[in-house]
């Protein structure tokens, strides 16, 4: 297993973590974040090699964002077999948080990793549901 150290600096606060690159993550092309929580968030995917795409609109519970991640890969901005995670923004929160369970980005697979995120503002929890074939 290969250890990444990835950093990120949002509103002003540093965040550094590492992950583990391991081939039995699962491989997907794109990720879809169902907001479970009770607050309003932004969603979006870190993966290795300090990629971070663009984040989404702010949403609340119940509703799901999803982020094509093959436009990314085409641009040149993320490299295929990238280990990456969810990010979510947390409106009115602490900062950042990371899923801790990652994925593959593969171009060529059409599949979806599939993460919904509970809790608070200040103690939200993600957990990963799995993949799913594109729609």
């Amino acid at each position: 297993m290969k250890k990444l150290q990835s950093s990120l600096l949002f509103a002003g606060v540093a965040m550094v973590w590492s992950v583990s690159a391991n081939a039995q993550d699962p491989s997907a092309s794109r990720i879809c974040i169902q907001n479970f929580g009770g607050f309003v968030m932004k969603a979006g995917t870190g993966c290795s090699g300090d990629f971070y795409s663009d984040q989404t609109e702010n949403y609340p519970n119940p509703q799901q964002r999803c982020i094509d991640l093959k436009p990314y890969f085409a641009s040149g901005k993320l490299g295929n077999g990238a280990s990456c995670w969810a990010i979510a923004n947390i409106a009115l929160g602490s900062n950042n948080h990371g899923s801790g369970q990652n994925y593959t980005f593969d171009k060529d697979s059409s599949s979806t990793a599939n993460y919904d995120i509970t809790g608070t503002t200040l103690n939200p929890s993600f957990h990963f549901k799995g993949t799913s074939s594109n729609r």
